[in-house]
This record gives C-alpha cells, sequence and structure tokens, in this order.
C-alpha cells in the first residue's frame, strides 16, 4: 500500500499586504490525527542580482498534551520574495478511523492569507505532508 501524499504547495506568487509585519504558518491537526512538519524559511529581495538565503527552520509537532494548532512565524519585509519548504507527515491515533484530516494555514498577520483548501482530507492511516509556498511583500 503506498503512503498518500498531502502537497500544500502554492502554483503561483502570492501577494503580501503592505501593512504585514510577519507571516504566521498554522498547522492543525486535531485528534484523532497526530502530525508534524518541518519548515524552512527562504528570502531575497526583488531583484535580478538577489541569491536565495535562509532565513530560518522550524518544527511542528502536535504531540500529546499540545495544542491542536501548531504555528510558526517570520518577520517580513518590503521588496522581498519569501518562500517556504515543508515536509512532514500525519497519521491515526486511533484505529477505528479511517478518514485522515490536517490543515496548513498562512496568515498576514493575525488574519488570514490562504488555507490550502484546508482541512484537506485522504483516506488512510497516514499521509505524507509536502509543499512549497512563495510570498512577495512588493511595498
Amino acid at each position: 500500500m503506498s503512503l498518500a501524499i498531502i502537497d500544500f504547495s502554492t502554483t503561483k506568487w502570492v501577494d503580501i499586504p503592505e501593512t504585514t509585519s510577519r507571516i504566521k504558518v498554522q498547522l492543525r491537526a486535531e485528534p484523532p490525527v497526530g502530525a508534524n512538519l518541518k519548515i524552512v524559511i527562504f528570502s531575497r529581495e526583488i531583484s535580478q542580482e538577489s541569491e536565495w538565503e535562509k532565513i530560518g527552520s522550524s518544527f511542528l509537532d502536535n504531540l500529546a498534551h499540545t495544542p491542536d494548532v501548531q504555528s510558526t512565524s517570520f518577520p517580513v519585509k518590503p521588496k522581498r520574495y519569501y518562500s517556504f519548504k515543508v515536509q512532514g507527515e500525519a497519521h491515526l491515533l486511533m484505529p477505528q478511523v479511517d478518514q485522515l484530516r490536517v490543515g496548513l494555514s498562512v496568515l498576514a498577520d493575525n488574519d488570514e492569507l490562504f488555507n490550502y483548501g484546508s482541512p484537506r482530507v485522504v483516506q488512510g492511516n497516514a499521509a505524507g505532508l509536502i509543499g512549497v509556498t512563495y510570498l512577495q511583500l512588493r511595498g
């Protein structure tokens, strides 16, 4: 049996509102789902000469005794591109359940920017989580 894959990717640049100071990425995996996600964040100036640089990374894990929504955030500045890659897994914690639901949202400060059509639902007891997101703050 192959592992289901949930792809949290954007296919084009998403504009960040000009007044935004932080981007927040939220992973939602409510019981009976356990999930973890590694996020690596990159940025570069909006110019031909600039190069991508890693500006941070984070690991989200909704282990027992932690909130159902885990998040990380990073500061943003005008005239920059941002990208983050996600990779992780989700699994059911109870054998009698056969539907796995996982959500991922991107917030500009505290306002939802987009949510990849979350929650995403797959049949089975486990799924791989992957994705690449592209953001821009033209300002």
